[in-house]
């Protein structure tokens, strides 16, 4: 992918929608670093995780006082090309993005903001850059329908906030609108292309979890604010279609796994992550992101509720988790000092791309020198499907 430069490009920093909750932490088991097979998944654990490079390209954006960037690299660390060169941010570390690949790979969606207005570009193999749908004051909640077709993401605009759907090269559609003070949550595609999950405080019901059909139609309340469940969001459909996975705050956070319709959820943690649930390919694990004393570490837990790991027990910042196509590695972003980490960018410098196995064994630096989050980082992550 050549270098690629879009013009007036600034971004604001991803508002999350979580905080920390209350309430005692679960029982966990930290990875022995070993290089055993993970009881989290199927995929066998190797001795270096980027010894396969078939799944394609890790695409980030890193943040620094001066600018936003977005690279890809290869899964071992090789050929890292410098893909766009953003708008200037205008503080320290004050930018964001969403990236998501096409299921083909061969296309990669971001959202970035403008000065006051966001816009969804696609960034294909060949270089060329074009936008989809009208964009916004904010754009976020960036995803591809499993097909390829179409773009779902959230557009604020007049002050207004509402899920659009857009077809590659066509027109949009307003599908909801939401309520609500950010356009920051997830927005996820259920598997067989027919719903999408999104968050909104509508009244009078309080708001909560809602699915409405990708085609166009009624909402329908998944999971109610309200209850034993505070201030649920970030929902991820399992690869299956069979369940959802989604944060609740409060008393009684914590991720939870509910059936597709929201019936029967079960709490399995009971911190409330930074970042939501990812699902592993195989639908058998959850991954995420939590505070964890000082410190940010990655988690992960079986979707049954057993076998809480702490995947790293570093000091500093790593979050960010995304996982290979194949589900036998965990990219992510890195601030915890690793006196080995130097890569092509030069010597490190606090904040890097790091990989490691799915049961936190064989940490390998990617790429290096990202400088601090505090006043930059790695902002965004996404891993190319396999082609």
């Amino acid at each position: 992918m050549p270098k690629r430069t879009l013009l007036t490009c600034s971004f604001i920093m991803l508002a999350l929608l979580v905080g920390l909750a209350c309430g005692g932490g679960g029982t966990e088991t930290t990875s022995d670093k070993s290089g055993s097979p993970s009881a989290g998944s199927s995929a066998t654990p190797v001795d270096d995780p980027t010894s396969n490079t078939s799944a394609g390209r890790i695409a980030f954006v890193a943040s620094s006082p001066e600018a936003l960037t977005l690279y890809t690299v290869r899964e071992d660390g090789s050929d890292l090309q410098e893909v766009a060169e953003l708008y200037p941010t205008r503080r320290p570390g004050k930018g964001s993005v969403w990236l998501a690949w096409s299921p083909d790979g061969e296309t990669l969606a971001a959202a970035p903001l403008q000065r006051g207005r966001g816009t969804v570009s696609l960034i294909r193999s060949d270089g060329s850059v074009s936008e989809v749908g009208k964009g916004g004051e904010e754009v976020g909640g960036l995803e591809w329908a499993p097909d390829g077709s179409r773009i779902v993401y959230t557009a604020l605009r007049d002050g207004a906030l509402g899920i659009y759907v857009a077809e590659v090269g066509g027109e949009e559609v307003l599908l909801a609108n939401l309520v609500g003070d950010s356009v920051a949550g997830r927005v996820d595609w259920s598997p067989d292309g027919s719903r999408i999950a999104y968050r909104s405080d509508d009244a009078p019901s309080g708001g909560g979890i809602y699915s409405v059909p990708s085609a166009g139609g009624s909402p329908a309340l998944l999971v109610p604010h309200g209850g034993k469940l505070e201030r649920v969001g970030e929902p991820a459909w399992s690869p299956d279609g069979t369940q959802l996975a989604f944060i609740a705050g409060g008393f009684n956070g914590g991720t939870y796994v509910a059936n597709a319709d929201g019936s029967n959820a079960r709490r399995l943690t009971t911190k409330l992550g930074f970042t939501g649930p990812k699902w592993s390919p195989d639908g058998k694990t959850l991954v995420w992101c939590e505070l964890a004393g000082v410190a940010f570490d990655i988690f992960s837990i079986r979707a049954d509720g057993s076998d809480l790991r702490r995947l790293d027990d570093n000091v500093g910042f790593d979050c960010l988790p995304v996982w290979s196509p194949d589900g036998s590695r965990i990219a992510y972003a890195s601030e915890s000092l690793a006196k080995d980490c130097v890569s092509s960018l030069g010597k490190h410098t606090g904040s890097n791309l790091s990989v490691f196995n799915a049961d936190g064994s064989a940490i390998k630096c990617l790429v290096g020198d990202l400088g601090i989050l505090l006043n930059g980082g790695i902002v965004a992550l996404a891993w190319s499907p396999a082609r």
